[in-house]
């Protein structure tokens, strides 16, 4: 189990009116803000040097993919 499905289940556990979609939401949005915080680019880069070390194939597809994403309108841009 992931440390986001241990998180999404605890949520759902804990919080009984909390529907499992509102979950999804929250974890995901909580990962975008740290993302995207300035503060936190010194951790992500790190985060990203490890997987690029782990799993280059895994980085690389990422990568393609949020580009392919962000492309298509200028919204989705971070």
């Amino acid at each position: 189990m992931t440390a986001r499905d241990d998180l999404l289940r605890e949520m759902t556990h804990n919080h009984l009116y909390m529907t499992d979609e509102r979950a999804e939401e929250l974890v995901d949005a909580a990962i975008a803000e740290t993302l995207t915080d300035p503060r936190h680019h010194e951790r992500v880069a790190a985060i990203l040097r490890r997987e690029a070390r782990i799993n280059p194939g895994w980085l690389a597809k990422f990568v393609r993919r949020e580009d392919r994403i962000r492309q298509g309108s200028p919204f989705n841009r971070i």
